[in-house]
């Protein structure tokens, strides 16, 4: 039987891992117990959440369409022979509006309402969670796809949404959702490969904050092949990317992380006995 991994492990990695968790509120978060990780993404939600309605929605110009009866923005001519708005004395305008209703914003609604359906969530984190939802009663659900998070652009003015974003992708990653029910399944993050992702990014973040003294990246090796053939088989050799590099003047260091849920368990190597 193997142990379970602290919850409170998993913070530490979450915080070297996305930069920003060790500040503020989140703080505290180190020193709680936690039964599940769900638990602990739904307290960082939180507190992350009730920083930003502190701060204020980020907000952007969106495109509107109305009937109204002044001219504004510009006028849908297609849509108003279509409606026959004139009828009413009315045109179908098209014109920008700025609005919290943004992707950032939905995103982070949408998960919310994911995460408050986890049966097994804390009770008094998902009491937060449902009163923190009230703030964005005027901000729609999306359907969450993976292009979303890769779309976004972070700036001076919206940085502080970067945690937040990150945390919802890890719970989008987290899901599935079984498209005939409607249902959404939590995977079991310590035995999912995000785990594994996770554990990788920690280490090559650890060593960028702790080792000063190196340059610590993770680059991609490129095969030493012989010059004057077309190579044509190249396309279909593997990929030699390295987790960790450690490098100054005096010596260069190659970590490779790996992360097993079982590390210990006999594996299949081939061997075949006589």
């Amino acid at each position: 039987m193997t142990s379970e991994i602290p919850i409170r492990n998993i913070y530490y990695m979450l915080s070297y891992a996305y930069n920003v968790l060790n500040k503020g509120n989140n703080v505290k978060l180190a020193n709680e117990d936690f039964d599940n990780i769900y638990d602990l993404l739904g307290m960082i939600m939180v507190n992350g959440l009730n920083d930003l309605i502190k701060r204020g929605f980020q907000k952007e110009y969106i495109i509107k369409q109305e009937e109204l009866p002044v001219l504004r923005g510009k006028i849908a001519i297609n849509e108003t022979i279509k409606k026959q708005s004139f009828t009413h004395g009315k045109l179908c305008l098209e014109f920008d509006e700025l609005s919290p209703n943004s992707l950032f914003n939905k995103i982070i609604k949408t998960t919310l309402s994911t995460l408050i359906k986890y049966k097994d969530l804390d009770k008094d984190i998902k009491s937060e969670l449902i009163k923190i939802k009230q703030y964005f009663r005027n901000i729609d659900m999306v359907r969450l796809e993976k292009r979303y998070f890769s779309i976004l652009k972070y700036n001076r003015n919206n940085g502080y949404y970067k945690m937040l974003i990150d945390i919802s992708k890890l719970i989008f990653d987290l899901l599935l959702v079984n498209e005939e029910k409607g249902e959404i399944v939590f995977k079991d993050f310590i035995r999912d490969y995000k785990m594994a992702i996770l554990y990788e990014k920690f280490i090559l973040n650890y060593y960028k904050k702790e080792f000063k003294n190196y340059k610590v990246y993770s680059p991609h090796i490129n095969w030493n092949l012989d010059e004057g053939y077309m190579h044509v088989g190249e396309k279909f050799l593997p990929i030699m990317k390295t987790d960790v590099v450690l490098e100054n003047k005096d010596k260069q260091i190659i970590i490779d992380a790996k992360y097993y849920f079982e590390a210990l368990k006999t594996r299949n190597v081939g061997y075949t006995k006589k």
